[in-house]
């Protein structure tokens, strides 16, 4: 039985390169839309026009590892699908691992995993009003409330 080489899920783009796909569970993704994800999480996409743009949507998931957009720092969206920045940062280290020379994806994902570390702001409701815990004189009178 012939075995079809998989396809980019988010771009549709066809596997002519071996080493430049990343399986996931149940999707693919090419390097070519990794590159566009690590761009746009890293502030390196000012002015330009990427096709992945920071998701707002808090029902969404990622389509790569099922995390909801609550549990993960970014979820981008692009060609319709979204993946989240804990899911980029993966696959640019996995990237970066089957070409030892390659360092710009070895650096994205270091650079990432700093992000994905950042404490993920919880917003509390109290009577109505909605609070940012991101305020450390908030943070404490929280503290001492609950």
């Amino acid at each position: 039985m012939i075995q079809k080489s998989p396809d980019c899920s988010f771009c549709g783009r066809a596997n002519i390169e071996p080493g430049k796909f990343v399986l996931g569970p149940e999707r693919c993704i090419c390097d070519k839309c990794i590159e566009q994800c690590s761009l746009a999480l890293l502030d390196f996409s000012e002015g330009a026009d990427h096709i992945f743009q920071t998701s707002v949507l808090n029902s969404q998931r990622c389509e790569f590892c099922g995390k909801k957009s609550k549990e993960v720092w970014r979820l981008l969206i692009g060609y319709g699908k979204h993946i989240c920045s804990e899911c980029i940062e993966i696959t640019n280290d996995i990237l970066g691992d089957m070409d030892a020379s390659n360092e710009i994806n070895i650096l994205r994902a270091a650079k990432l995993s700093k992000l994905n570390k950042a404490p993920i702001p919880a917003v509390v409701t109290r009577g109505g009003w909605v609070i940012s815990t991101q305020n450390r004189l908030l943070r404490r009178v929280l503290d001492r409330i609950f």
